[in-house]
């Protein structure tokens, strides 16, 4: 695959797969190995039927060749397999061939198998290493390595960089996080303690604006006439005979009173109460008894009570 571009590898293995499998439908395990990939291929169909007999519903399917140890040296090798016998050729590092044989191969089997790859033709086989399978394939298949052309080493230091980035990542968000938590906590600790100056700023505010607010109602109680007063003012204006006062009912800027008089006329009273400079608004009407009439009155100010009086 070297003269394939990097990033069309994976799809060219797949299309050369299609059309080397005998099978109608296969699977297959892909090691790259730099520019070089490894391909494994079995029968799906006979694999599935033998799943389904065995009770097995999920399965990982390993080529048992990436369990076999790495070679030392280059060269053929004669591996003994669980199975019958493999035949395996090295060159710098990279399995270039393998064969299975349910049995030793012969002689002639042996070095038709080495000139087909090139090399020394030893004349008779090596004795056939024992089994011996790895706890870990030395090689795994990897969806990203035919594209970026990366072997195995290269792909473990790859998750390396990426797991330290990630970490690093971490790391950063946790020290921002740390810093923003230290400073909020440096802000609530100083917005409290400047809470602790202003607040008897606060309490003073809070005692001025009541104290305003009471003497305002004092002095809205203090411009109208006192009682005493207007008792004075009542007893100047009513006209003279034999009134009597039943019933008085003083509210702030109002006066109500009852009055017996059943020889006077209640206009007599309005007119009479309406020119004193402390009552607008002067009305009566009949009360519930005979000879009862009730007088209601708005009270001016001190200050519209002088202006009335000027």
């Amino acid at each position: 695959m070297e003269t394939v571009p990097a990033r069309d590898r994976a799809s060219a293995l797949r299309l050369k797969i299609r059309q080397w499998t005998p099978f109608p439908s296969s699977g297959d395990y892909v090691v790259w190995r730099g520019e070089q990939a490894l391909v494994w291929l079995w029968d799906a169909a006979s694999q599935q039927e033998a799943m389904t007999q065995a009770g097995i519903r999920n399965a990982r399917i390993l080529p048992e060749t990436v369990l076999h140890p790495l070679p030392a040296t280059d060269g053929p090798r004669l591996i003994q397999s669980l199975d019958g016998v493999e035949g395996q050729h090295w060159q710098d590092g990279q399995l270039l061939a393998s064969h299975w044989w349910p049995e030793l191969p012969t002689a002639a089997t042996w070095r038709h198998f080495q000139r087909g790859n090139g090399g020394i033709v030893l004349a008779e086989p090596p004795a056939a290493e024992p089994v011996t399978l790895l706890a870990r394939p030395w090689g795994r298949p990897s969806r990203f390595a035919g594209w970026l052309g990366l072997d195995a080493r290269q792909q473990q230091l790859g998750l390396i960089a990426a797991a330290l980035v990630w970490w690093v990542l971490v790391c950063w968000q946790l020290a921002i996080g740390w810093q923003w938590r230290q400073a909020n906590e440096a802000l609530a600790a100083q917005l409290e303690v400047e809470q602790m100056k202003v607040e008897p700023v606060l309490k003073l505010r809070e005692q001025a604006l009541a104290e305003r607010e009471a003497a305002l109602t004092l002095l809205q109680l203090l411009q109208y006439p006192r009682q005493l007063e207007l008792w004075a003012r009542l007893a100047e204006k009513l006209p003279r005979g034999s009134p009597k006062l039943i019933e008085w009912r003083y509210a702030v800027d109002k006066l109500e009173i009852l009055v017996n008089d059943p020889e006077a006329d209640p206009r007599e009273y309005v007119s009479a109460l309406q020119t004193a400079p402390e009552f607008s608004d002067v009305s009566a009407e009949a009360g519930r008894e005979p000879g009862q009439f009730r007088v209601r009155l708005q009270l001016k100010g001190r200050e519209a009570a002088v202006k009335a009086k000027e």
